[in-house]
């Protein structure tokens, strides 16, 4: 027969009305430093986990926090450094804790980009209200196109040129912003609300493994002319992981004054 009434205990099965099982999970206290479970009587339980256990009480990943034995999580010491962490909203930077229990924003490339056997890179500081633009050829890359992510869901993307461990420009844009236009993925925001982007492009190609994301603004922050050192950096970054880039030196630099720079790379 019936042991219990599902409409009364927690810790009564649904379909048979019978008290659940001590291996029965239930909510005692909503507590991460204990393990709530059924006792088998129709009650439900809560033991603390053991001392060391690991939990988030604030969500710090450079703190180290873990359970104390007796029901309660703190924090016990920083986490080493060279952690990950994430300092901000740009992909642009490479983020980890410094051992003193602070996310550090580190602004330098990404060491495991993917090159490609072409680059190009244009950018545009215009005197003309919104008409500073950024765009990033990268063709020919090697077939295993990963990271690319999904730009009309929740991938971010991000297009970042570096000068000598500084960001000469970039801009973070997020997904679900970007419209279907066929051939290329379209993102327009007259109020630059982001990184004060107004209009860009963005383009994956599997049959030559290419990547290509243009910027368009009122004022991208681009720093060029004398403050562009011997070489730069660009990257394609996104949230799920992918990196596209190609540096640009010596005479692969066209074109460098304080208006505009040309860079163009074959492998």
């Amino acid at each position: 027969g019936e042991e219990c009434d599902d409409g009364t205990f927690e810790c009564c099965d649904f379909h048979t009305c019978q008290l659940s099982s001590t291996a029965t999970a239930c909510e005692f206290d909503s507590n991460e430093c204990t393990n709530d479970h059924c006792d088998g009587a129709g009650t439900c339980v809560t033991e603390n986990f053991a001392i060391d256990t690991p939990c988030t009480q604030d969500g710090d990943p450079c703190v180290v926090e873990a359970c104390n034995g007796s029901g309660a999580c703190v924090s016990l010491n920083d986490a080493e450094a060279g952690a990950p962490c994430d300092a901000g909203d740009s992909l642009c930077t490479n983020d980890a804790c410094d051992g003193s229990g602070t996310c550090v924003a580190d602004a330098a490339p990404d060491a495991t980009c993917s090159s490609a056997a072409t680059a190009g890179l244009v950018m545009i500081d215009s005197s003309k209200p919104g008409k500073d633009k950024v765009k990033f050829k990268w063709k020919k890359g090697p077939e295993d196109f990963t990271g690319i992510g999904e730009p009309e869901e929740d991938t971010t993307y991000a297009l970042c040129i570096y000068d000598d461990g500084a960001i000469v420009a970039d801009g973070n844009l997020p997904g679900g912003s970007w419209t279907d236009k066929g051939a290329k993925l379209q993102y327009k925001d007259k109020e630059g609300t982001i990184d004060s982007v107004t209009g860009g492009l963005l383009v994956f190609g599997f049959d030559q493994f290419s990547a290509s994301m243009s910027l368009g603004g009122a004022s991208l922050a681009l720093n060029l002319g004398s403050t562009v050192g011997d070489s730069l950096i660009a990257q394609i970054r996104t949230s799920t992981g992918g990196c596209f880039g190609a540096e640009f030196s010596g005479e692969e630099i066209k074109k460098s004054t304080e208006s505009k720079f040309v860079g163009v790379e074959k492998n």
